[in-house]
C-alpha cells in the first residue's frame, strides 16, 4: 500500500481496491533535448521558369592558330591575256664561196674560196673544196661557167649526205671550139646529220677560165 502511494500510480491490486487521487498542477518545462538525426532528402521540386538573359561578357583572348587545312581544288583558268609584242627574229645564217679564172680538170672537185663566212658555225669551210653543213634545211644556189677550147660539154654534180646528186647538177654542151659553157641552179636540201658538200667537174675536153659562185642559206625550220 505504501509503495503504491509514493512510487507508482498504477494499481496492482487484484481486487481493484486502489483509488487514484486528483491530478496535481503541471510542473515547469524541462530542458530541450538534443536535436535528432537529419531526415531523408525530399523529392526535387518542379523546374522554375528561365531567368532573363544576362549581358554579354567581354571578348576573350584570341586562341592559337589551328592546323593548316588541305589544299583546295584548282580553280578554272582565267581569260587569256593580251598578246605580247613580237620577239626579235634571229639573224639569218648564210655563207658564200667563189673561184675565178681557174682551170677545171675532168673528174676533180671544184676548188672554192670563202667570200662571206658564217660566224655561227652552222656553215663552215674545209678547204680547198669542202663545205661542212650542220643538221637543218638549206637553200643552195650555185653557178658555173668556163671556156671549152674544143666542142664538148661540162657536167657539174653536187655531193652531200654521202651521195652524188646528178639531179641537182648542171649540164651544158657546146657545138664549136672556144665556146663558153655556163649554167646555174638553186634547190633546197635537208641535212639530217653533219655532212660534207662539194661540187665535182666533168668534161671530156679542156676547160679554162672557170668561174664558180656558191651561196648557202640555212632556213628557219627544225623539222
Amino acid at each position: 500500500m505504501f509503495s503504491n502511494l509514493f512510487g507508482n500510480n498504477n494499481c496492482h491490486c487484484s481486487d481493484c481496491c486502489c483509488e487514484r487521487g486528483p491530478t496535481g498542477p503541471m510542473g515547469p518545462a524541462g530542458v530541450t533535448g538534443p536535436a535528432g538525426p537529419i531526415g531523408p532528402k525530399g523529392m526535387t521540386g518542379a523546374t522554375g521558369p528561365a531567368g532573363a538573359v544576362g549581358p554579354a561578357g567581354k571578348t576573350g583572348a584570341e586562341g592559337p592558330a589551328g592546323p593548316k587545312g588541305d589544299t583546295g581544288k584548282t580553280g578554272p583558268a582565267g581569260p587569256a591575256g593580251a598578246t605580247g609584242p613580237a620577239g626579235k627574229a634571229p639573224d639569218n645564217v648564210f655563207a658564200s664561196f667563189a673561184s675565178y679564172a681557174i682551170p677545171l680538170t675532168n673528174g676533180s672537185r671544184i676548188p672554192l674560196d670563202p667570200q662571206v663566212s658564217d660566224p655561227t658555225g652552222q656553215i663552215s669551210y674545209n678547204g680547198p673544196s669542202n663545205i661542212i653543213l650542220e643538221p637543218g634545211y638549206y637553200l643552195i644556189s650555185y653557178g658555173v661557167s668556163a671556156i671549152l677550147r674544143t666542142a664538148g660539154y661540162i657536167q657539174v654534180t653536187p655531193f652531200y649526205n654521202s651521195a652524188a646528186h646528178i639531179e641537182k647538177g648542171i649540164y651544158f654542151k657546146t657545138g664549136s671550139d672556144s665556146s663558153s659553157a655556163a649554167g646555174s641552179i638553186y634547190f633546197i636540201l635537208y641535212v639530217p646529220s653533219q655532212t660534207v658538200f662539194n661540187l665535182t667537174f666533168n668534161s671530156p675536153v679542156t676547160a679554162t677560165d672557170g668561174e664558180i659562185s656558191l651561196t648557202v642559206l640555212q632556213l628557219r625550220r627544225t623539222s
